[in-house]
Order: C-alpha cells, then sequence, then structure tokens
C-alpha cells in the first residue's frame, strides 16, 4: 500500500498460497470485464482485501498471533467481515 492508500496499478491481482497448510481452492468472486462491472470503467474490480489474506496468514492457523492481533498489523482495519478461511 502506498501513501495514497492504494496500489499504483489498479486495486485486483492474483495472490497463490501453497503447502500443507493452506486449503486447495479459488477465492472471491470473479466480478466480469463488463464496463459496468470494471473500477472506473477499465480495472477489475477487487473482491478480496489484501490485509484479508495476510491477517488470516499473520492469525492463530499459522503464524500464531490471536486473530484480532493479526488484524491489528493494518492501521484502520477491523478484519474480514467473511474470513476466507484458506489456512488449515
Amino acid at each position: 500500500q502506498n501513501n495514497n492508500l492504494g496500489t499504483d496499478h489498479a486495486q485486483a491481482s492474483t495472490w497463490m498460497a501453497f503447502g500443507p497448510h493452506v486449503k486447495g481452492g479459488v477465492y472471491g468472486d470473479y466480478p466480469g470485464l463488463a464496463p459496468t462491472d470494471l473500477e472506473s470503467g477499465r480495472y477489475l474490480r477487487q473482491t478480496v482485501d489484501y490485509r484479508d489474506i495476510l491477517s488470516e496468514i499473520m492469525g492463530p492457523k499459522f503464524v500464531g498471533l490471536p486473530q484480532a492481533d493479526a488484524n491489528s498489523l493494518f492501521p484502520n482495519y477491523a478484519g474480514a467481515t467473511t474470513p476466507l478461511d484458506f489456512m488449515v
């Protein structure tokens, strides 16, 4: 995240997680490429916040922080409203 609270090159991207602690699958929703589905009429719309991913990795299932502490790593972030639950 940069000083403008953005990521410089639109908002959406692809993340991959590997290892024995990861539940396989696809997480998030595909928003579509119709002009009305795009962010600002030109960018793929983000459906999962990167902080949801990183706070789950830092949480009790993997790194071991209590989930509230993992969520508090990011200023002004209250945690995922619907956890991704991709860690075993």
